[in-house]
């Protein structure tokens, strides 16, 4: 807050954060350092009187939150993992500045089908593992799964995809009769997919 005695008005004024310096007011600073930062301020009137007032304050380190899936597999309701399993079984890990505890991250899940383009919202993710799909997922379909994250300070976080393949059975033949796949369910017309490795003699 600026006043001035005798008439007198504002004719400069230095702001400087740290080694930055701005000649305005209001002024924004965008910092490369944190921890405790030298803050000055000079201000010139137009009668030629000079005040500087100086103080230090702490700047906190800030990241970006990132997430990444560490795996997710096929469980029942329990947890409990199984190849013919209808829920997810999601493993991840998350980074972010906690800022003195004053910042947290939110991370939301969604999933679909491979063949699909809709996702279906899985809700907020609050722990690690994360069961999901409610007994929904179907056995004789893949899935891909999306987490995304940000936080209090910016809606620019990051994502991370990954995917659940059908039930594991030794072989399948696609209602219809048009599709058949080996170690999975076949999910696919006109195709012969094998979710095995193979060897050729």
């Amino acid at each position: 807050n600026l006043t001035f005695s005798y008439g007198a008005s504002l004719a400069a004024v230095t702001m400087t954060v740290g080694d930055v310096s701005i000649r305005r007011i209001p002024a924004t600073f965008n910092l490369n350092q944190s921890g405790d930062v030298l803050v000055t301020v000079a201000v010139r009137d137009t009668r030629g009187m000079l005040t500087v007032k100086t103080m230090t304050i702490t700047v906190l380190d800030y990241e970006k939150p990132s997430v990444e899936i560490i795996s997710v597999e096929r469980c029942n309701r329990s947890g409990v993992k199984e190849s013919l399993g209808t829920c997810g079984l999601l493993n991840y890990r998350v980074g972010y500045s906690s800022l003195d505890g004053e910042n947290q991250p939110t991370i939301r899940l969604k999933y679909r089908k491979t063949n699909e383009e809709s996702y279906t919202d899985g809700g907020i993710v609050d722990s690690s593992p994360f069961i999901f799909g409610d007994g929904g997922l179907s056995v004789g379909s893949s899935y891909v799964v999306c987490l995304s994250v940000n936080d209090s300070l910016t809606s620019e976080g990051s994502n991370a995809e990954a995917y659940i393949s059908g039930g594991d059975i030794p072989f399948n033949i696609r209602k219809g009769g048009k599709g058949a796949s080996f170690g999975k369910f076949s999910e696919e017309d006109m195709l012969l997919d094998v979710g095995w490795n193979m060897r050729v003699s």
